[in-house]
């Protein structure tokens, strides 16, 4: 299980005597398709104050992508959005189109899971990064190349003029995963949103990049929303966590917290399924079952079909997170009190 060295930044909760630099409230997404409407997003609500890092974690198809797009406004046209997002006070859905465009690389900006589809293959590195630059700041040309090759130094690397004449298949994974942030810091954002930044790279380069954020981050203040399937990233970037199944939370707290003494069943079993770095040496469990069907989800908490410790009242109770102490939140009946851990060799199989 992973080790957590305390928190780094202030929590990305509700905000405590602080105005939140991003406010989400009940915030939904629904996409049509062939087969009838997907709740990919379904009432979700959240902060992040500035200078916080606020992790999302959750398996493949829990809809975060899909949040942090419907953030920056980026979802298929047919998509229908409900909800308020604001940042910084201002109400992004109920901006203008071109507004809302404008918004994207200076307030806010996002760092994509896979940099040879989020680069341009045709263009040079440099001219990329310097786009924004050219688009918010109205810089000359030659000013905006120079800032390019300002922030490539600034993400560590080296001969960043000669790279910024590269073309991004000219680069190596890391450097193109740098590029991408270099460009996402091109206009001093508030706020990066990282969709699985590290999941494309080895164990050697997700450290150095998890590093590079940190330390970037850190150094100017910038609040950071990172999508992760993986709860070993979250514990190392972030202090606050965001558990999410199915569209929905079922729980949230502090990173620490959430590792020691997790309050759903769900999150255990992505706890579970993780090698131990120290301690005795437990086989990883893989959590049984299949994800809910996203157009007929089961009734009650979602992931009963998949719960090892099932209750028939699991079946029928609403979804709901409420407070479990310490500014903790879980939506599992057993939420209040410790969770009666089953046997390895019931509900979550290997």
């Amino acid at each position: 299980m992973p080790r957590h060295e305390g928190v780094r930044w202030r929590p990305g909760t509700d905000s405590q005597g602080a105005d939140p630099l991003l406010r989400v409230r009940n915030l939904s997404v629904t996409l049509p398709t062939r087969r009838g409407d997907i709740k990919a997003v379904d009432g979700v609500s959240f902060d992040v104050l500035a200078g916080s890092a606020l992790g999302l974690v959750g398996e493949s198809g829990s809809g975060k992508s899909i949040l942090l797009r419907s953030i920056l406004g980026l979802l298929p046209g047919e998509a229908r959005v409900s909800g308020e997002i604001y940042l910084e006070g201002q109400e992004l859905n109920a901006l203008a189109p071109k507004q809302r465009a404008m918004s994207r690389g200076k307030a806010i900006s996002v760092i994509f899971q896979d940099p040879m589809t989020a680069l341009n293959p045709v263009r040079r590195v440099g001219a990329q990064i310097a786009e924004g630059p050219l688009v918010h700041y109205s810089l000359r040309r030659s000013a905006a190349r120079a800032r390019a090759v300002e922030l490539l130094s600034e993400v560590g690397i080296k001969d960043a003029a000669e790279v910024a004449r590269r073309y991004p298949h000219e680069l190596s994974g890391g450097m193109r995963q740098r590029a991408l942030i270099a460009m996402a810091l091109a206009c001093d954002p508030k706020i990066i949103l990282c969709d699985e930044p590290t999941t494309a790279l080895d164990v050697t380069l997700q450290k150095k990049i998890i590093e590079l954020l940190k330390k970037l981050c850190l150094d100017r203040g910038v609040a950071l929303l990172f999508v992760s399937h993986d709860l070993a990233v979250i514990s190392e970037l972030c202090d606050f966590v965001n558990v999410m199944y199915a569209g929905q939370f079922v729980e949230t707290g502090l990173v620490s917290q959430v590792i020691a003494n997790p309050r759903h069943m769900y999150t255990w079993a992505l706890l579970r399924s993780l090698p131990p770095v120290d301690g005795p040496r437990v086989a990883p469990l893989s959590i049984g079952g299949l994800p809910p069907d996203r157009l007929h989800p089961p009734s009650g908490c979602r992931f009963h079909p998949r719960c090892p410790v099932a209750q028939p009242r699991c079946t029928a109770l609403p979804y709901n997170l409420k407070d479990v102490g310490q500014g903790r939140r879980s939506a599992c009946i057993f939420g209040d009190a410790a969770l009666p851990v089953p046997q390895e060799e019931s509900g979550v199989a290997r």
